[in-house]
C-alpha cells in the first residue's frame, strides 16, 4: 500500500521418527518415539521514506518472530530439541533500519 508494507510468515513441521530413541516397551515391541509437529507465525510492518528529505531511500521495519513464543517439541538431541529442524528462539521482536545509497 504505497509506502507501506507488512507480512506474516507461517512455519510448519510435521511430527517425524526419532530414530536415535528407539526402545521396546513391556509386550516386547519396538516403539519408535514420534517428535511432535510444531508451528510459528512471525510478522512484520515497515515504511519506506519517499522524497526530497533526508530519509530519502530509508525503511524502517519493526517485527516480531514466534508470536506464539513455542518452544520446540522434545527430541533425543543435544539441548533437548531437533537443532537442525527446529529453533529454540522463543519470541523477539526486532527494529531494522535500511537505507540505500
Amino acid at each position: 500500500m504505497e509506502q507501506w508494507g507488512a507480512g506474516l510468515k507461517y512455519k510448519y513441521i510435521s511430527d517425524f521418527e526419532d530414530t536415535s530413541l528407539n526402545y521396546t516397551n513391556d509386550a516386547g515391541e519396538k516403539v519408535v518415539y514420534q517428535v511432535e509437529s510444531w508451528s510459528t507465525v512471525d510478522a512484520y510492518v515497515n515504511y519506506r521514506f519517499e522524497g526530497d528529505s533526508i530519509l530519502d531511500k530509508t525503511r524502517i521495519s519493526f517485527g516480531v518472530r514466534n508470536l506464539g513464543d513455542k518452544n520446540p517439541p522434545f527430541a533425543d538431541q543435544a539441548f533437548g530439541y531437533n537443532s537442525s529442524t527446529h529453533s529454540n528462539k522463543g519470541r523477539y521482536v526486532y527494529l531494522n533500519l535500511n537505507r540505500k545509497f
